[in-house]
């Protein structure tokens, strides 16, 4: 093989090398939303939805323009790079090294699905990929329990968030249908606007963890609406941990309300009246938990309860810890002894032979 050969066959293998790679890489394009200004010729700006990125002198600036121009559309790394250097004359080594700048400040958006939708464009700008977060939603079926006026508001933001869901009445024989729900398969169990006190409450705790399913609980009545407790079984504190918990810190007469509240034929009281765009609020809030916790996302009702209240511009989170004497999640389990307990010593007391 000449001279002029080999160099053919290397140039044909490098070719083919970066066609390979091109293919391999996965597409992207700069992060939705995000807007270029220019303060002057050797200093830019780009504004993105959490924050904003400022490139400074006049080489790098160029280049950033050439990148943006080309990320309007999904493009691989290497064509990205290739055509930036082309366009601003520059060297392959300032242009992937300004690449290297947009991809650490979070300017660049990854994902094999285009961003059409707006939950598509809001998880890009996010930096997650639409196409793998849709397909974790959809692997992470939804049993909602709700009582029927609150049913269209929760279903309408799961459906909204890209969650399917199966929506069980709390009217409906509520136990059968939650069985054969979760015998379908089902990835969470989600139970909105039903008492925590309630017998249907205890229910559906009792069922979640005898499946060891993750649970996320919420509820509004009047003007306030509480999201939490995420319950993962034998991990965090469950719904009846949490009822403990708030009676510790009730009167009598509380404990007296939930023991006749359970103990009634209705299972769960009717749904309070609720004003219409609170109840919407709090149901997209509660959606949005479950949207997260289906994401690997941080859950904020992870072992707590998160309160909202109407006319107020803040939530609270409060804590929940597990109850050593939880009859739920830690039956059959003796009681701790008392700390003031005492045990005698055969030795100090003498009776030693």
């Amino acid at each position: 093989m000449t001279t002029a050969e080999q160099a053919s066959h290397h140039e044909q293998t490098a070719t083919e090398a970066a066609a390979d790679q091109a293919v391999t890489e996965p597409p992207v394009r700069l992060v939705p939303g995000a807007t270029l200004l220019d303060s002057g010729p050797d200093e830019t700006h780009l504004l993105l939805p959490n924050h904003n990125v400022t490139f400074l002198t006049t080489g790098v600036t160029r280049i950033v323009h050439a990148f943006a121009d080309l990320l309007s559309v999904p493009t691989s790394r290497s064509r990205a790079i290739r055509l930036a250097a082309e366009r601003t004359r520059s060297s392959l080594e300032l242009c992937d090294y300004v690449w290297g700048l947009l991809d650490k400040s979070g300017c660049l958006a990854r994902g094999s699905v285009e961003p059409v939708t707006p939950l598509h464009a809001f998880w890009a700008s996010q930096g997650l990929d639409p196409g793998e977060a849709q397909q974790r939603l959809a692997a992470m079926p939804v049993v909602l329990v709700t009582p029927a006026p609150f049913a269209t508001a929760v279903s309408t933001a799961l459906g909204a968030s890209g969650l399917e869901s199966v929506v069980i009445d709390t009217d409906d024989q509520t136990d059968q249908h939650l069985e054969a729900a979760i015998s379908d398969g089902a990835g969470l169990l989600a139970c909105f606007g039903v008492a925590y006190g309630s017998s249907l409450a205890r229910s559906v705790n009792a069922i979640g963890l005898a499946h060891e399913l993750p649970m996320l609980y919420g509820q509004v009545s009047g003007l306030v609406a509480r999201i939490g407790p995420f319950v993962l079984p034998r991990a965090t504190a469950c719904l009846e941990c949490t009822v403990l918990r708030m009676l510790a810190h009730a009167g009598a007469a509380e404990a007296r309300v939930i023991d006749a509240m359970r103990r009634s034929s209705t299972g769960a009281p009717p749904a309070a009246p609720v004003h219409p765009t609170f109840l919407a609020a709090s149901a997209s809030l509660f959606v949005l938990e479950v949207a997260n916790i289906g994401l690997s996302l941080p859950a904020q009702s992870l072992g707590a309860v998160i309160e909202l209240v109407q006319g107020q511009a803040q939530s609270r989170r409060r804590p929940v810890n597990r109850v050593p004497t939880c009859p739920a999640c830690h039956p059959g389990k003796p009681r701790r002894f008392g700390w003031d307990a005492t045990f005698r010593s055969w030795v100090l007391s003498g009776d030693e032979e």
